[in-house]
Formats: structure tokens, C-alpha cells, sequence
């Protein structure tokens, strides 16, 4: 392969479509923390993390969302690897899946509107939560797991996952609690040329720490106070420095996409579906697998494709943009990060002036910031830039060009959290305080909270079609 053949793979992949608002679609993906009692907890306050088993576990958690979809009219397919359970899938090319920790993602077909979005999240908690009633199952909506010592919570029995655990040890101090512990919230949109890719990318990946920091939602760690507002992001920054973070390059006024393929060619892929497990390309970056291949095989279109989709930036280029720098939130919360970034970023009059706003911040200051936001949220400061204020001023412009009739989910988080200096983690440790920083009386209260969450949600939608520039208050 050659490198224009590597760069088609974007060329092919640009949508004239995204250029009008008719066309710039959304992807979302939200994924949930599952946990069920400990049966040898005499007094009924410890729980584990779901686990593999075929009773009680992932595979009857499935098979339960399976039928639950049937009572909405959604045909999901199981999907298997040898006889392993490992997902769903629908003709509509949404999906179920599950992360290596048993985490439980929905990955939703590309959307229109916020209205969809919210549909379709809200089927996902409903179905969920009746697929784990059966063994009691809870819904726990965090960035990380906050009790659970590594060796607690399982691991998928999926071919890739148990090629990339004992990787993970090579790489970084805790790229095996990312795969195991970690859940956050996604958003996806299109590119309708290279020149709008490189620009959308350069200007996301420098929106990136403040996203962290306003969305922050994982203090807790093995029981205690972690020392971060989003602990999840500081486990996905110490995992694998040859895949994960942003380099200096992605936030440069002169990132070209030849500079993300040059950093995707110095990467390993984890497996390859032309090659046996025997052949471990793990050892080998994907460049050297081009030029010099020790297996003898010749490396295709398709492999570079499934390489790029085993890279873990803040901001990651497919045939979309994945946007991956949100922990994951309760239901209440979560409508507000496509609101937000839909918004800043599809249209063009607030994309520009959030680009000259960005640009102008230091090149060389965006990995400190990364670092910071991860740990103090919103109090962070570096140098001359206050992470509260600039969250402010992100928020209301897209506040300002939100139309009324989509802005109830944004306005209630900015008038939560953002407004006052907060994230959703902040309440967190308050929450954490009031228990006494005792892990089994707080983590009580939260499932409590997560349940409330929950049947507001489901129960109480935002009602897209009022007009009034003021969201109920529920």
C-alpha cells in the first residue's frame, strides 16, 4: 500500500452532504456501569461488577435486551464470536456491545436530531434496566468503576480483549484499567472535504481538555477520592503513549491529515483478520508491517481500516470524527454533550468564533492542559486560561444558537454545573461526603441518585416541541 492509498481512505469518506444542516448527522454512543449484590454480603451493601456467567451475566443480560426490543418493534440480532455472546446488532445499524469489563455500550445509528438522540437513549435505559432486573442488576453512571480492585472485574472472553490485556502491561501504568473500568459518552460527525476534516479536527482536538473538565464524572476510585474530577481520563492518558492522548502535532495550526496517518503508521495493530493469532502483529507497527512484513503477507485496504479503529485519541478520525473525551453521565445529563458540541461545532458561525478563541491559546500549553483538566475540572487554571471562565463563555454561545426548541437538556446542565464552576463530579463527592466517605453507605446513595435518574428520564422527556426559550424544571 502506498500513503495516497492510506490518505483515500479519508478522501473516500467526505460528505458534501455536511456542508448544510439537512445533511450533518449524529452519532452517539452511551455506555453504562452494570453492577449486581455480592451474595456473600451478610448485610446486603456490597456489590460486584456484572460478570460473564451465562446466568446472571452478560449473556442473559442480552439475550433479556433482545426480547425487551421485540415490545418496541426492534429486531436485534445476537452476534457471536466461536460460542461466545458478545452483542446485538439491528438492520438499522445501531448496536449493543460490550466492553471488555462488561460495560455495556449502545452504539446508535447516525441521527438527524437531538429529538432521535433522546429516543433512542431512552430505549436503551429502559430496556437495560428491565434486562437486569432478573438478578437485580443496577445501573451505575460513572466514568469508572469506583470500588472494584482490578482483579474483581472480569474479562471479556472476545479474541481482541485477551490479545490487549497482557499488552496493556507494556505500554503504560494503567491501560488495563482502561479496558476494564472506564465508560464514557461518544459523539460522532461527518467531514464534508479533507480541508473541513483537518480544520474540524485541529479546532476539537484543542476544544478536547475543556470538554474533560466540564463533563467530569469519575472522583471515586477503589473507594476512596481519586485526586481527579475525571479519573477516567487520567487512566486513558496513561495507557498507551503510542496511541491515546493528542499529540502536539493534532492541535498545530498546520495539522494536515498526513500528519495523522504518519502517527497511525507508528502504531501497533492489536489483531488482524488476515492474519493468525500466531502472527503477532502486536510486535510490529503498522508501517513495518507495510514495508518490510516478517509474516509475508501483504497488507490491504480493510487492515488499515480495522488499524484505525484500534487507536485511542481524545479525537479519532474513521470515516467519521470521534469525539471520545466525555465520562459517561446519568441520563438527566447526557443529551446535554450533543446539544453542546453539535452545536459549537456544526454551526459555522459559532465553529468560527470558538476557532479563533482556541487558536490563539499556546500550541506548546495543550498537553498541561490535558493534565489539569482531567484533575482539578473546571478549577483548573494554566497560566492566563481560567478552564471556568472558557467553559462559560463555550456554553452560552451554544446556549445563544441552540434553537429553543432543542435547548432543554443544554440549559439545565449549564444551569447545574457550568454556570457555578461545576461538573457532574463535583456532586459526586458531595454525595461522597454526605456518606461519610464510607464506599458501601455512599455507594447506596448513588444507586439511589442513578435509579432517580433513571425513571425521570424515562418518564419525562424534554418536550422538543415547546417553543418557550425556558426548559421545564422536572
Amino acid at each position: 500500500m502506498k500513503f495516497s492509498d492510506l490518505k483515500q481512505y479519508f478522501e473516500l469518506h467526505c460528505k458534501p452532504s455536511a456542508q448544510s444542516p439537512e445533511g450533518q448527522k449524529l452519532g452517539a454512543e452511551y455506555e453504562v456501569l452494570v453492577v449486581i449484590p455480592d451474595k456473600c454480603d451478610a448485610f446486603g451493601k456490597k456489590y460486584l461488577p456484572i460478570q460473564f456467567s451465562k446466568k446472571g451475566g452478560v449473556p442473559e443480560l442480552l439475550k433479556r435486551y433482545k426480547e425487551q426490543g421485540k415490545s418496541d418493534g426492534i429486531d436485534w440480532t445476537e452476534k457471536y464470536e466461536n460460542e461466545n455472546l458478545i452483542g446485538l446488532q439491528n438492520n438499522s445499524l445501531s448496536s449493543i456491545t460490550v466492553e471488555p469489563g462488561g460495560q455495556i455500550e449502545l452504539s446508535d445509528e447516525p441521527r438527524d436530531n437531538l429529538e432521535q438522540i433522546e429516543s433512542s437513549f431512552r430505549r436503551f435505559i429502559k430496556s437495560i434496566k428491565e434486562s437486569i432486573r432478573h438478578f437485580d442488576g443496577r445501573l451505575l453512571f460513572l466514568g469508572a468503576q469506583p470500588l472494584f480492585e482490578i482483579s474483581q472485574i472480569p474479562l471479556s472472553p472476545k479474541n481482541r480483549y485477551q490479545i490487549m490485556y497482557p499488552h496493556m502491561m507494556k505500554m503504560g501504568s494503567h491501560g488495563q484499567w482502561m479496558m476494564k473500568a472506564t465508560a464514557g459518552n461518544q459523539l460522532s460527525i461527518d467531514y464534508s472535504s479533507i480541508e473541513d476534516l483537518e480544520r474540524k479536527f485541529r479546532v476539537i482536538c484543542r476544544l478536547s481538555p475543556f470538554i474533560t473538565a466540564i463533563f467530569s464524572n469519575s472522583p471515586i476510585f477503589q473507594g476512596k477520592l481519586s485526586g481527579f474530577k475525571s479519573f477516567r481520563n487520567y487512566i486513558w492518558q496513561n495507557t498507551d503513549p503510542t496511541r491515546c492522548g493528542i499529540p502536539e502535532s493534532f492541535t498545530s495550526s498546520q495539522f494536515r491529515v498526513d500528519d495523522y496517518i504518519n502517527w497511525a503508521l507508528q502504531a501497533s495493530p492489536y489483531h488482524l483478520p488476515n492474519y493468525s493469532p500466531s502472527q503477532r502483529v502486536i510486535d510490529h507497527s503498522f508501517k513495518t508491517l507495510i514495508e518490510e512484513n516478517p509474516f509475508g503477507e501483504k497488507v490491504v485496504f480493510e487492515d488499515w481500516k480495522d488499524h484505525l479503529a484500534m487507536l485511542f485519541p481524545e479525537i479519532r478520525i474513521k470515516n467519521i470524527i470521534e469525539i471520545r473525551s466525555m465520562d459517561t453521565l446519568n441520563p438527566d445529563d447526557v443529551l446535554a454533550v450533543p446539544n453542546f458540541l453539535k452545536t459549537l461545532i456544526y454551526d459555522e458561525s459559532v465553529f468560527e468564533k470558538i476557532e479563533t478563541m482556541l487558536m490563539d491559546l499556546p500550541n506548546e500549553e495543550f498537553q498541561w492542559y490535558q493534565q489539569v483538566s482531567a484533575r482539578d475540572g473546571l478549577e483548573g487554571k494554566v497560566n492566563n486560561v481560567d478552564f471556568k471562565k472558557l467553559a462559560i463563555t463555550l456554553m452560552e454561545k451554544a446556549l445563544e444558537s441552540t434553537p429553543p426548541e432543542e435547548i432543554c437538556r443544554l440549559r439545565n446542565f449549564f444551569d447545574l454545573y457550568t454556570r457555578h464552576g461545576l461538573s457532574p463530579a463535583d456532586l459526586v463527592i458531595d454525595r461522597f461526603y454526605k456518606a461519610g466517605e464510607d464506599p458501601h453507605d455512599w455507594i447506596q446513595s448513588e444507586l439511589r441518585f442513578s435509579e432517580d435518574k433513571e425513571s425521570s428520564f424515562i418518564d419525562y422527556p424534554c418536550d422538543f416541541l415547546n417553543k418557550a426559550m425556558n426548559s421545564f424544571v422536572y
